[in-house]
């Protein structure tokens, strides 16, 4: 994958959205997705927020999806808080 054009998803994040322009350090997570496979992902992540909020995760994480070559791609950018 050379270039994608994603789009914010913010039914994937957790806490607030995460600012990129001012952001010094962040972690990306890059996960490619079989065709159809859309809504169990959601699912999981939704799972992940759930745990994240019993937890009281000192993070903020934001996700986003897009399309490259045609295969179905989500980007998951962390950071702390």
């Amino acid at each position: 994958m050379r270039d994608m054009l994603a789009v914010l998803r913010p039914e994937y994040g957790y806490g607030p959205a995460v600012d990129l322009p001012t952001m010094r350090y962040m972690a990306v997570t890059t996960v490619r997705l079989r065709p159809g496979q859309e809504d169990q992902y959601a699912e999981l992540l939704k799972l992940a927020e759930g745990c994240a909020r019993q937890g009281k995760a000192e993070l903020s994480r934001s996700g986003f999806s897009g399309n490259s070559r045609n295969a179905e791609y989500h980007l998951d950018v962390s950071s702390g808080r």
